[in-house]
């Protein structure tokens, strides 16, 4: 028996289907995987001939196109329909019971299989182009949430309009990943497709990054051009035509008298933009701002080397290792390379990307990592001890294990912030019911889930903020 799943006055009915006449009859009645005291004698081929009406978004007006002949099962149907012909012809030749049981034996394997088989890359390289062309116009139109957890910030779920790739990735846009919290460093995230008409209006009216920035307009410096993007418009606004190119792509007049743009004074110049023209507008400003700070950051082909600094003259070297002149010799030489000259500094690109905004200000500490400044920190017995050697010349054994513990309690002190701000709210979100799809969701195999609750025809009221998301629906 397959699983039935009918939404119904905003709840999930789960109830018991039958297979359609395509079905596979099974040489011998096996029991049903997941409901032990059910006999299956027939398994239903999947995908189907064709996509069923209730696969399709309620929200397309476009008819569906059919696929060019029949679909391919998947290939962990193939292999039961296998097993199942040879246990057969087992069984109609009168074969020693021996091979009958090992035969029995695969088909219940192949079974199981079957079950818990999930549609692979050459099922969706079946679509014709017909069928692709019609997706991505649908997609077009269409609004889809992604989650980045953990879901602490109100911008952990945005809605976007998807744009269909060959890669399998989630490509994001790079205004957006300040707000989701998505720095690439193995990130997680999870997709959710409202089915209905109303939960698309509601992703759009408030999951949707115009209306984020339309509840609360200080968000509008989460989406202010960082890193790359924002050090090429820092590098395009030292001439006069450069930063003329900018204020006409911002739509009005920037500070610049520190001799270029900054994220702050570019943050500025957008919040009068989306107090004049709104969201919609400031937000097209703001992609071609990223746009054009890439292509000038590429044009340029500037990059740190490995051994950069080796012409700068630090400033010298107290007399002694004491601690407290070393911390001062630490900041004089943070001033020495914040005001090195352009000409005599060959990580001078590295420093306006500080000075910009474009990278965060912590990593002055790391340039000075690089140069080998001497640094003072604790050792494993919180005693300080002395750093004498930099990235560049390479940390020597003594140096290296001399930053452990540091590097360790800073890993530390990360994870306890985290777990400090999400878990109030992660035992407020935290689905505590055990209604169907709750239950599904902390289920290693959430099939057998779903087939008992359609075997009790139970009802899923879709009280739970994530079900409701699941199906579609609004929150």
């Amino acid at each position: 028996a397959g699983i039935n799943l009918e939404l119904e006055g905003g709840r999930l009915h789960f109830r018991l289907a039958q297979p359609g006449d395509n079905a596979l009859i099974l040489a011998r009645p096996l029991s049903h995987p997941w409901l032990g005291e059910h006999e299956l004698t027939a398994v239903a081929p999947f995908p189907a001939m064709s996509t069923p009406d209730w696969l399709w978004p309620q929200w397309s007006t476009e008819p569906l196109v059919a696929p060019d002949g029949q679909s391919t099962p998947l290939p962990a149907y193939t292999a039961l329909a296998e097993a199942n012909n040879r246990l057969a012809r087992l069984l109609h030749s009168n074969a020693p019971p021996a091979l009958i049981e090992q035969a029995t034996a695969t088909l219940e394997t192949r079974l199981h299989a079957y079950c818990v088989a999930l549609l692979d890359a050459e099922a969706v390289r079946q679509r014709t182009p017909q069928a692709n062309e019609q997706l991505d116009a649908l997609m077009a139109r269409a609004w889809v949430i992604v989650n980045c957890p953990p879901s602490i910030a109100p911008t952990a779920m945005l809605a976007f309009h998807p744009v269909r790739e060959a890669s399998r990735v989630i490509r994001l846009h790079p205004l957006t990943c300040r707000l989701l919290d998505a720095d690439f460093d193995g990130d997680q995230a999870a997709l959710f497709l409202p089915i209905t008409d109303a939960g698309q209006q509601e992703a759009e009216t408030h999951l949707s990054v115009a209306s984020h920035l339309t509840r609360d307009p200080r968000l509008l410096e989460e989406v202010v051009p960082s890193r790359e993007a924002m050090w090429g418009l820092a590098y395009l606004s030292r001439g006069e035509q450069g930063r003329k190119e900018i204020e006409e792509i911002v739509g009005g007049w920037i500070d610049h008298s520190i001799g270029f743009v900054t994220r702050v004074t570019l943050s500025e110049a957008l919040q009068r933009t989306l107090a004049r023209q709104g969201p919609a507008e400031t937000l097209a400003r703001v992609t071609q701002l990223w746009r054009r700070g890439f292509e000038v950051a590429q044009g340029s082909g500037v990059s740190l080397s490995a051994f950069t600094g080796a012409a700068w003259q630090p400033p010298p070297l107290p007399a002694t290792d004491d601690p407290a002149l070393l911390r001062a010799y630490a900041e004089q030489a943070a001033e020495q390379i914040l005001a090195c000259p352009e000409e005599q500094c060959d990580f001078a690109p590295y420093v306006l990307g500080i000075k910009s905004g474009a990278n965060p200000l912590g990593h002055l500490r790391a340039l000075m990592h690089v140069l080998g400044i001497p640094r003072v920190v604790q050792d494993v017995y919180g005693k300080p001890t002395l750093v004498r050697q930099g990235f560049r010349e390479g940390l020597s054994l003594a140096d290296f294990q001399a930053v452990i513990p540091g590097a360790r309690a800073g890993l530390a002190c990360i994870a306890q912030q985290w777990e400090a701000a999400g878990q109030p709210l992660l035992s407020r979100t935290a689905a505590k019911s055990f209604h169907v799809l709750a239950r599904a969701r902390r289920a290693e195999q959430p099939g057998v889930a779903f087939a008992r609750a359609a075997a009790s025809g139970e009802i899923d009221p879709l009280v739970d903020v994530e079900s409701r998301l699941f199906v579609g629906l609004p929150v």
